[in-house]
C-alpha cells in the first residue's frame, strides 16, 4: 500500500504543479488584457479630447449655415410674394399708359431691392458653407479609424483562445 500512496502523492503533486502553471499563465493573460484595456481607454480618451472640440465647432458652423439657409428660404418666399405683387402691378399697368410708366418705375425699384437684399444673404450663406472644412473632418475620421483598427485586431487575438 505504501507504493500506491507514493504514486498517488506524486500524481497529486504533478496535478498541483500543472494547476499552478496554468494559473500563472491565466494571470499573465489577465494582466495583458488589463494593460490592453488601459491603453485602449487612453487612446479613446485622447481621440475624444482632440475630436470633440472640432466636432462641436463644426456642428456650430453647420447650425449657423442651416439658419442662414432657412433665412434664405424665407427670403425666397418674400421674392415670390414680390413677384406676385409685381405681376398684379403689371395687370394694373395695362389699364393706362401714363399709369403704366409710373408703375413700371416702381416695379423696377421693387425688383432691384429684392435682388439687392437677397444677393447679400445668398452670398453670405454660400461663404459659410464654403468655410466648412470637410477635408479635415474626413481626415479626423480616417485617423480615428486607423487608431481603432489595430486595437480591434489586438483584442481579437485574445478572443480566439
Amino acid at each position: 500500500m505504501n507504493e500506491n500512496n507514493a504514486a498517488e502523492a506524486k500524481s497529486a503533486e504533478t496535478l498541483l504543479s500543472e494547476l499552478l502553471a496554468y494559473q500563472k499563465k491565466e494571470v499573465r493573460h489577465t494582466r495583458i488584457a488589463m494593460l490592453a484595456n488601459v491603453v485602449l481607454v487612453v487612446v479613446l480618451l485622447a481621440a475624444v479630447v482632440t475630436l470633440a472640440p472640432k466636432a462641436a465647432a463644426l456642428i456650430g458652423r453647420m447650425q449657423t449655415t442651416l439658419t442662414e439657409i432657412d433665412e434664405l428660404a424665407r427670403g425666397a418666399g418674400a421674392v415670390a410674394e414680390n413677384a406676385n405683387t409685381i405681376a398684379a402691378s403689371a395687370v394694373e399697368l395695362a389699364d393706362g399708359a401714363g399709369e403704366m410708366i409710373g408703375n413700371a418705375n416702381e416695379m423696377i425699384g421693387n425688383v432691384n431691392e429684392v435682388v439687392t437684399a437677397n444677393t447679400d444673404t445668398v452670398t453670405e450663406a454660400v461663404r459659410k458653407i464654403n468655410d466648412v472644412d470637410f477635408a479635415k473632418l474626413n481626415e479626423a475620421i480616417t485617423n480615428l479609424n486607423n487608431v481603432v483598427r489595430p486595437l480591434s485586431e489586438f483584442f481579437g487575438l485574445f478572443s480566439r483562445d
